[in-house]
C-alpha cells in the first residue's frame, strides 16, 4: 500500500488497517469463546474418575494425570510448548473462578506464578494469527476492506 498524500487516504487507510485487526482480534476471541466452552471437558468425560479422586489418594493422581493431559490450559504443571496466550488467559480465569467457588478471592495454592514461557506463548499466539490470516486471504483471494456502521450491518466498501 502506498503511503497516503491525502487527509481521505490517511482516514481510508487507517479504517482499513483497523478493520484488518478487528478481523485478527475477532479471530483469536472467536477460538477463546470456543475454548472456553471445552474447558475442563475432561471432567464431563471422566465424571466417575473425578468423584473416586476425592476420596481415594491413588484415583487422585491419576486423575490430576488425565485431567492434565487433556487440558492445555494447566501449564503449571506441565508446558507441550505449543500453548498461547490464550491458555494462558484461560488458566487464570479457571484460578479466579476455582478460588471463588472454594469461597476465597484467591487460593493459596494458586498464588504463585507457574513458570510459563510467556515469550513462547507470545510466538504461538503470533503464529496462531498469521495462520489464521493467511486462510482469510486464501478463502478471499484478497482481503476486502470495508468499515461497518456502529449499530448498523451496513459495510461499506473502501477503495
Amino acid at each position: 500500500m502506498s503511503k497516503p498524500t491525502t487527509v481521505e487516504e490517511v482516514i481510508s487507510q487507517t479504517i482499513s488497517h483497523r478493520d484488518d485487526v478487528v478481523a485478527a482480534i475477532n479471530n483469536v476471541c472467536s477460538k477463546m469463546i470456543v475454548k472456553s466452552f471445552q474447558h475442563d471437558h475432561s471432567k464431563e468425560t471422566f465424571p466417575m474418575l473425578l468423584l473416586q479422586s476425592f476420596s481415594d489418594a491413588s484415583y487422585a493422581a491419576e486423575w490430576k494425570e488425565v485431567h492434565v493431559r487433556n487440558e492445555d490450559h494447566h501449564m503449571q504443571w506441565k508446558q507441550k510448548g505449543n500453548e498461547t496466550l490464550s491458555d494462558a488467559i484461560e488458566m487464570l480465569a479457571d484460578w479466579v473462578c476455582a478460588s471463588a467457588r472454594r469461597g476465597s478471592i484467591l487460593d493459596p495454592e494458586m498464588t504463585h506464578m507457574p513458570k510459563i514461557d510467556w515469550e513462547l506463548c507470545a510466538r504461538n499466539t503470533l503464529r496462531q494469527i498469521q495462520q489464521s490470516w493467511d486462510e482469510i486471504l486464501k478463502v478471499s483471494g484478497t482481503v476486502t476492506k470495508y468499515r461497518i456502521d456502529s449499530g448498523k450491518n451496513d459495510r461499506h466498501e473502501l477503495d
